[in-house]
């Protein structure tokens, strides 16, 4: 089996296509034999969500590095130009633009490996016990990596609806696949989601034997609360917050997740899938080398903002728990002065003693956690029924040790819930994602500038090869 997943990969690669988009084998290998047994299937599988852990996809560029960059999140004055370029919101420059390129070409690619297997589990899986769990987190990966393309890459749906976006590409082919309009992405965006959804109820329902592996650890996979989690997000994206509020809710009301313990704060993702909260995560073999790289590095390293200290302070106490997640201290004793590191991926034991402190749950990456369920919740009672909003608030606020809203006599506003959503998911890469659909003014840090939101400022570069590439086909 790990000659076919070897021969799979390769051919992909090999696949060395006209544009992104094509992401097809030219070569003579065949990958059918694959996924003529279930256990083949499930390899791929797993071979497609290691993909996403990878620096191209989620385990970089799609999480702490690409939009937190946009978000204003790290302190600009160490940083590569590409870096502070983007911060500045400089699109067209060229290292931005070779960024947002090797983006488009990573998600593209994971989402050719993943068409890949959806056309050959339709084609060949129809009789296995878990062809729908097999398809339905299939379909989940692709929805759910359109979405973050449509939002990096095209206007607000709910500002230009009918703009061009992105290709939604759900075939495994040579030939090009068209743009969409951005009403048309977020519609099959939402069709994907709802067939994963019914697939993997059907999935539920079904007991595994004792020796079946891929149906445990659910959390590592796209499963039936990640579909009903991503659907929260695209319906909160959209403005539909009645579906938004019933499938945030849906998710809570599984009990299958729980709001980590106060002490559990300072480590809840040190390196791990957080065992508690994470409703989907991406394991990852050594998640230490890259984070170090980034993170706990001297001179290139990633460094927070310089005033980040101050959000977590409240009622002039720094008794916000997720503060503990920034450390100001001297990385060894030859430093001159201390330095503030963001450490919230980070288990600094491990790193001291890997051999005495090994990860303590699975290592890897948190791809949706139930904290972000209260607060879409939360948001969308807001005006209907602001008590329930408020408890689904302070639910999620008090188990980080911050005071309650309803014992101080106050209801939850769009203030409140902004605010927690940047303290909950700094370095998540979400923030950016809520300032665009709110279309918030922007403060550029470097300057000290607020600038107004616009579909311009919130819509990053196409790479200029994807057109290029696309004239020539069209003139073949």
């Amino acid at each position: 089996m790990r000659k076919y997943i070897a021969i799979w990969i390769l051919a992909v690669m090999l696949g060395g296509c006209d544009d992104f988009l094509t992401v097809q084998p030219k070569s003579d290998i065949k990958d059918s034999d694959l996924f003529k047994t279930p256990e083949g299937c499930e390899d791929a599988i797993y071979g497609a969500y290691s993909n996403l852990g990878t620096d191209e996809v989620y385990g970089r560029m799609m999480r702490y590095y690409l939009p937190e960059a946009l978000a204003q999140s790290y302190n600009g004055s160490n940083l590569a130009s590409a870096l502070t370029d983007m911060m500045d919101y400089n699109h067209d420059l060229s290292d931005p633009k070779e960024v947002y390129a090797t983006a488009w070409a990573g998600m593209y690619t994971a989402i050719g490996y993943v068409n890949d297997i959806v056309t050959n589990v339709e084609k060949y899986g129809k009789d296995f016990k878990y062809h729908d769990c097999y398809l339905g987190e299939a379909l989940g990966m692709r929805a759910f990596m359109h979405f973050d393309l449509v939002r990096l890459f095209a206007p607000s749906y709910t500002s230009k609806p009918d703009a061009q976006a992105i290709p939604y590409v759900t075939r495994w082919m040579a030939k090009v696949t068209p743009f969409s309009t951005v009403k048309e992405v977020y519609g099959k965006i939402l069709s994907d989601l709802r067939e994963s959804e019914r697939l993997l109820v059907a999935t539920e329902k079904i007991i595994p034997r004792e020796d079946e592996n891929f149906m445990k650890k659910r959390n590592l996979h796209f499963n039936l609360d990640a579909a009903r989690a991503t659907l929260a997000r695209v319906y909160l994206t959209i403005g539909n917050l009645d579906s938004a509020r019933f499938y945030a809710e849906q998710v809570i009301l599984s009990k299958r997740y729980e709001l980590a313990e106060n002490s559990e704060m300072p480590n809840l993702m040190a390196f791990v899938v957080s065992g508690k909260e994470a409703i989907w995560g991406i394991e990852q073999r050594d998640p230490m080398t890259d984070l170090t790289k980034y993170f706990y590095t001297l001179g290139t390293g990633l460094r927070p903002r310089t005033d980040i200290s101050s959000f977590y302070v409240s009622g002039g106490t720094d008794n916000d728990l997720r503060g503990k997640w920034f450390r100001s201290r001297k990385f060894d004793d030859g430093d001159a002065a201390k330095i503030t590191y963001f450490l919230k991926f980070f288990d600094e034991d491990h790193y001291y003693n890997p051999s005495a402190s090994p990860y303590k749950g699975t290592p890897g990456l948190n791809m949706i956690r139930i904290s972000e369920m209260y607060l879409i919740a939360a948001e969308g009672w807001m005006e209907d029924d602001p008590a329930k909003a408020t408890a689904y608030f302070d639910q999620m606020s008090t188990s980080r040790g911050r005071p309650s809203l309803k014992d101080a006599g106050k209801t939850v506003t769009l203030k409140d819930i902004n605010e927690e959503r940047y303290r909950e998911f700094f370095g998540e890469g979400q923030e950016w994602f809520n300032m665009k659909r709110q279309n918030r003014d922007l403060l550029i840090y470097s300057k000290q500038e607020t600038v107004p939101g616009t579909d311009e400022l919130y819509t990053i570069t196409i790479p200029d090869d994807e057109f290029d590439y696309r004239y020539m086909d069209e003139e073949e």
